[in-house]
């Protein structure tokens, strides 16, 4: 009786301390994102205003967040005529191209295939940049095939674009091919550490959604240890720079966590 009596009380005081434990994490987890917080209280309401101005149309988000210049259809002739007056050669075609023609012709490209103009002429100069080495390239051609956007999907061919791409250190080509690894996309299973280890190789380029998966990733814990005041820097600088989703995610921690 007393043997049990005593794993009793034994039981009772690991489990009181448990608990005692839980709660001072839980307090130092609030004080570390009381502390991360802070900075932002002084300039809250004047961000917060000018957050309201933005997401009612002064300031205008492109329909896709990549890539960053996606020129409208009725630009695709004033393109052509720049490149034929800059006398570009024609992607694919292993001739020497000024970064001028690369940016013409990948605008162009983004032109075509985003505004359904004509995605296969689009995806084909995107091919031919991705073939000369050009990283964002690339990364749009891989967008193309596992969208199949007015192309036959391959996921095994844009799976390996990406890789290339990431691993000569293209911000984008990370974010993109850690996207997949996340959410199982791309023929790819579904990595969560993975998909974050990439989110944060694209973050430390400060690529603006990279940033914003990592701070999510910290918040939840995916795939990574939970730190909620570590996501609160990433969070900040990934909203000044328009990332709707970040400022959201803000918005709570700040009325949630009023000192």
């Amino acid at each position: 009786m007393r043997r049990i009596f005593s794993a009793r009380l034994g039981a009772a005081a690991s489990l009181t301390a448990l608990k005692i434990s839980s709660c001072e994490e839980k307090a130092s987890e609030l004080e570390k994102l009381r502390v991360a917080l802070a900075p932002l209280r002084a300039g809250e309401m004047e961000m917060r205003q000018r957050w309201v101005k933005e997401e009612d149309g002064w300031f205008k988000l492109p329909p896709r967040a990549w890539p960053e210049v996606q020129p409208k259809a009725d630009e695709v002739p004033g393109l052509r005529a720049l490149i034929e007056a800059e006398r570009c050669p024609k992607p694919g075609l292993g001739l020497d191209m000024t970064e001028r023609c690369q940016k013409l012709h990948f605008d162009l490209a983004t032109a075509l295939v985003f505004t359904a103009t004509d995605a296969a002429a689009g995806f084909a100069s995107y091919r031919g940049l991705a073939d000369s080495g050009h990283l964002e390239g690339m990364v749009a051609a891989a967008v193309v095939l596992v969208e199949g956007l007015g192309v036959e999907r391959d996921n095994v061919e844009a799976v390996r674009l990406l890789r290339s791409a990431a691993q000569q250190g293209c911000a984008q080509a990370q974010y993109e091919l850690a996207t997949l690894q996340y959410f199982g996309g791309g023929g790819l299973p579904e990595d969560e550490e993975g998909a974050f280890a990439l989110f944060q190789k694209a973050a430390a380029q400060r690529h603006r959604d990279g940033m914003f998966m990592v701070a999510d990733c910290l918040l939840e814990g995916t795939g990574c240890e939970r730190d909620v005041a570590a996501a609160v820097p990433l969070l900040h600088e990934a909203a000044v720079r328009g990332h709707r989703g970040a400022r959201q995610h803000l918005r709570q921690l700040l009325d949630g966590h009023r000192s």
